[in-house]
């Protein structure tokens, strides 16, 4: 059978109509090709939000390898990659370094992200114009609002904050929303290593 002819999934459909309205969004896409930061939350953005606890407190978390895949590209292409967590969890530093983040740009227990932000701009030389946080909650938004970073969250963010974000992603977290955010970043500076199939497949659907 044509592969073709088999029904795409409910998902591929969301996504790909989301991939084509951020392209033909003029204004975005310019601001996003000044993004040369991308600082990542993890708890309900990398991750489900869900975290196991037993007695002995908190422990690990669940990541999508999907999410993970596109990081080197990313940072191959140019772009710094922060894991920046308000938990003191080690699994952060674990799953950054399985990422090939260095262990300084995967930070834990950060209480206040805007100050660690504005601190990481000046060490790195980035503006604000040049950064982009991704995340699900008020730590999150409140870079933004700070005038620090451009906004992204998943879609199973609180309203406020997707009402309150430059950028809704079409996927949960801990389910591609990571993913789907650099692969918009990678296409757009035409350095995708799918850059040729994202192209077919932009043909393939309507919106």
């Amino acid at each position: 059978m044509d592969s073709n002819s088999l029904d795409k999934s409910s998902s591929f459909h969301t996504d790909i109509q989301w991939f084509k309205s951020a392209l033909a969004n003029t204004a975005l896409i310019n601001q996003l090709k000044e993004i040369k930061l991308i600082i990542f939350d993890v708890d309900g953005t990398l991750t489900d939000a869900k975290i196991q606890v037993n007695l002995d407190g908190e422990g690990g978390r669940t990541f999508s390898v999907q999410d993970g895949y596109a990081f080197r590209p990313a940072m191959a292409a140019g772009f710094t990659l922060v894991l920046m967590s308000g938990k003191d969890n080690p699994t952060t530093l674990l799953r950054g370094s399985k990422l090939g983040i260095p262990p300084e740009l995967c930070l834990a227990g950060i209480h206040t992200k805007p100050t660690a932000i504005r601190r990481l701009q000046q060490k790195r030389s980035f503006t604000p114009v040049q950064t982009l946080i991704v995340g699900d909650d008020y730590y999150d938004a409140v870079v933004k609002q700070e005038g620090l970073a451009l906004f992204a969250c998943p879609a199973d963010a609180p309203f406020y904050y997707q009402a309150y974000a430059d950028i809704v992603l079409p996927r949960t977290g801990g389910h591609q929303a990571a993913r789907l955010m650099l692969d918009l970043l990678l296409y757009i500076n035409n350095q995708h290593f799918s850059q040729a199939l994202i192209t077919k497949a932009l043909g393939t659907c309507e919106i």
